[in-house]
C-alpha cells in the first residue's frame, strides 16, 4: 500500500510503502511536523520534517 503523507514526507513525490501488516495507514494520520524537547539542563532539541525556524 502506498501512502502520501505530506506531514511526514519532505516533498509530494515521496511515498511510504507499508511492507508488512505491522502498521496501518491510520498510524500515520496525526504525526506532527516537528517535535520540541526541553532537556533537564535547559537545552532544546528541535527535530522533524519541518522544524521551527527563528524568523528574527
Amino acid at each position: 500500500m502506498n501512502l502520501r503523507l505530506h506531514s511526514l514526507l519532505g516533498s509530494a513525490n515521496q511515498k511510504i510503502h507499508l511492507l508488512t501488516e505491522r502498521y496501518r495507514p491510520s498510524d500515520f494520520t496525526s504525526i506532527p511536523g516537528c517535535e520540541v524537547i526541553l532537556h533537564t539542563d535547559g537545552s532544546l532539541a528541535i527535530t522533524g520534517v519541518r522544524p521551527l525556524v527563528n524568523k528574527e
